[in-house]
Formats: structure tokens, C-alpha cells, sequence
């Protein structure tokens, strides 16, 4: 069975994106023992180095085995390279209830990302594509690589940079579930409505729900105002019309969260201590429950 493909994302960044990727993954791979392979499409490459760690990721930068050199090779240059070349295998070291690692493989990013992307867009304009034409192209070379791939794994998870790039076009395109972390505040909330708007303008009234975005209420403070946009999305995720769902999920803001990534535990629980670690159980179960 090929894996299901999960896209987090969010037009704004500090919303707890990358957070939500790797504790997604972690939990999977610790609850179910579910192969995940991440792969990051965030030049900041939050992902990768939490995951992977610095010295790991310093050698798959050097030796071109990131997720930039792979676009630049299959749309500039026509040279494919198998996707599963690059991918990292037991990437990483946490474990749970075992010896074991868990059972998570990365394909990382690099700061030279964005840097790559421009150049890609460039070198293809100039041989007559426009954006659509761009993100169509990333989208299946993305896609037909990703199809051979999935057969080593149950899920493949995406983490997107802030925004809207070709890259996150084609991630948003593959994705069967796509992931929205959003803090309940003015400026999150309605920056993620825009990017719903922007991204998915074809949803219609009554589309199937599996295919709208669906929205994970992250960061939350134990404060009035956000209770207010917190209530406010669920009643527009209530609505037949509504562009999104809502994750019963809630990730509370507190240490833990903010300060897991770029840290590395040796075990599941020290990295997502009780309640964060049913927090993040009960967005696993919604998220299987997804293609149930």
C-alpha cells in the first residue's frame, strides 16, 4: 500500500509549522511504528537538523543529497536522480519502549534552497515556462519520484516554507491531508483564511472533507482573546461552506513545544512529557482517521 502523503503548511511562519512535522512523525513512528519519511522543503531546514542533527545534515548538504539539488538536477539540468538516492534512512535516534530508533528517514533541506528556486524559475523562464507551468512541472517529476518512494513507507509528511513558492504548490497538490497549524489570533487567523483562499480556490460548498485543508489550533495560550478566535474558527469550520476543517486537537504553547526543535532527547517521552504526549496522540488518532 503506498504511503499517505501528509502536507503541513502556513502562509505565515512562527505558528508552530515544523513543530507539528516532526511531532507528527515521532508520534506515528513511536505509537504505530509507522516508517515516515520527512521530507523538508524549508530552507530554514529546522526539520532536518532536529531530526538529523548537524553533522548528519553538513554531510548530506556537502555531497548534494538534499531536496534543493534534487529540483536543480530534474528541471534544470534534465538529469533525474532517484529520490530514494537521497533519502537518509534512520535518521533518527529516539526511541520508545525499545531499543530501536524510531522509524523515521529524512530528505533534507539546505539553506541554498530558496537560492535554488530562484534560479530554477529563472532558467526556466527563459525557456518559456510561466508560474503555472513551473509548479505543473515540479508537481510530476514530484509526483512520479514520490510514487516509487511510497512503497517504503506509510506516510510521507512535507514541511513547507512560510508562504507560496512552486515547491509548495506541488507539496499542497500531492498531499492527501493538508495540515494548517494556526495560533488563535487576529493576525494568524486571518492570514491562514488568505492562504486557504489563495491556495485552494477551488474548494467548493460541500466538497468531500478529506480534501479541504484542515486546520490545527497550535500555540494556544490559556488567554480570553484566543479563546475568542479559537471559537470564532470553529464556527466557520461548522459552516457547510466553509474552506476548511478543524482538528478537535489543541497544542497548548508551553516550553516543551517551543523549545523542541533543534534539541535532541533519547526518548520519546523526555522529548513530549505527559500531556504534551497525548496532545500530540490525539492528533495522530485524527489524522488516521482521516482515510478511515
Amino acid at each position: 500500500m503506498p504511503a499517505k502523503i501528509v502536507t503541513v503548511v502556513n502562509m505565515k511562519g512562527g505558528v508552530g509549522k515544523t513543530t507539528t512535522v516532526i511531532a507528527l512523525a515521532e508520534t506515528l513512528a513511536a505509537v504505530d511504528n509507522a516508517k515516515v519519511l520527512v521530507i523538508d522543503l524549508d530552507a530554514q531546514a529546522s526539520a532536518s537538523y532536529s531530526i538529523a542533527g548537524d553533522r548528519v545534515l553538513a554531510d548530506l548538504i556537502q555531497n548534494d543529497r538534499t531536496i534543493d539539488a534534487y529540483f536543480e538536477a530534474c528541471l534544470v539540468h534534465n538529469q533525474p536522480i532517484p529520490l530514494m538516492d537521497l533519502i537518509h534512512h534512520n535518521a533518527s535516534s529516539i526511541t520508545h519502549r525499545s531499543a530501536a530508533p524510531l522509524p523515521i528517514s529524512l530528505l533534507a533541506s539546505s539553506v541554498n534552497l530558496r537560492v535554488t528556486e530562484r534560479e530554477i524559475v529563472y532558467a526556466l523562464t527563459e525557456r518559456g515556462y510561466g508560474m503555472n507551468a513551473i509548479e505543473a512541472r515540479a508537481t510530476k517529476r514530484l509526483e512520479t519520484d514520490l510514487l516509487s518512494a511510497s512503497r517504503e513507507f506509510d506516510y510521507i509528511i512535507v514541511d513547507c516554507a512560510p508562504g507560496i513558492s512552486a515547491f509548495t504548490a506541488a507539496a499542497v497538490s500531492l498531499a492527501e491531508l493538508v495540515i494548517v497549524p494556526t495560533i488563535p489570533d487576529y493576525l494568524s487567523t486571518y492570514g491562514m483564511q488568505a492562504f486557504v483562499r489563495r491556495v485552494f480556490p477551488e474548494l467548493a460548498a460541500g466538497s468531500n472533507s478529506r480534501h479541504k485543508p484542515h486546520v490545527l489550533i497550535s500555540r494556544k495560550k490559556p488567554v480570553k482573546d484566543q479563546q475568542a478566535y479559537h471559537d470564532l474558527l470553529r464556527q466557520y469550520a461548522a459552516r457547510q461552506e466553509s474552506e476548511f476543517c478543524l482538528f478537535e486537537t489543541v497544542i497548548p504553547d508551553n516550553q516543551a513545544v517551543s523549545t523542541s526543535v533543534g534539541k535532541h532527547h533519547k526518548t520519546y517521552l523526555q522529548k513530549y512529557p505527559v500531556p504534551l504526549s497525548r496532545s500530540y496522540g490525539q492528533l495522530a488518532d485524527e489524522v488516521k482517521a482521516v482515510w478511515q
